[in-house]
C-alpha cells in the first residue's frame, strides 16, 4: 500500500496522480493525513482556488475542520492543514466513503508495487 492523490476538476476529468510510497506510517489515520496535506500543498503548488479535498478517515477530516489546537502524535499535520485552509478560504476538506473514493485507493494500491 502507498499514498495515493487524485484531483479532479468541477466535473470529474483528473487533472493529477501522485502515488509514492508510504515509508514510516504506521497507520491509517498517518496515510490519509500525509495524503490530505500532500494534495493541499500540490493545489497550493498549482494555485487552485476552489478546491473540495476529499477523504475517509472521518476524524482527519473532522480535526482538520475544527480548527482547534490538536495534541495527537499527528497534530503538526493537523495544524498545517487548517492554517492551508485558513489562508485558502475556498478550501474544504469533507468526508466520503471509501467507495466514493475508489480511484485514489487504487494508486494508493499501485504506489505499493513502486
Amino acid at each position: 500500500m502507498g499514498l495515493g492523490v487524485i484531483i479532479r476538476d468541477s466535473i470529474g476529468r483528473v487533472q493529477a496522480v501522485v502515488t509514492g510510497p508510504k515509508d514510516h506510517i504506521s497507520s491509517t489515520a498517518q496515510a490519509e493525513s500525509v495524503a490530505l496535506l500532500r494534495a493541499m500543498n500540490l493545489c497550493t503548488e498549482l494555485g487552485f482556488n476552489q478546491v473540495c479535498f476529499e477523504g475517509y478517515a472521518k476524524a482527519i477530516v473532522d480535526a482538520v475542520n475544527s480548527k482547534g489546537e490538536d495534541n495527537s502524535w499527528i497534530g503538526q499535520m493537523i495544524e498545517d492543514m487548517e492554517l492551508l485552509t485558513r489562508r485558502n478560504q475556498a478550501w474544504s476538506p469533507r468526508f466520503v466513503q471509501r467507495t466514493a473514493n475508489r480511484v485514489a485507493h487504487m494508486a494508493a494500491k499501485l504506489a505499493g508495487w513502486l
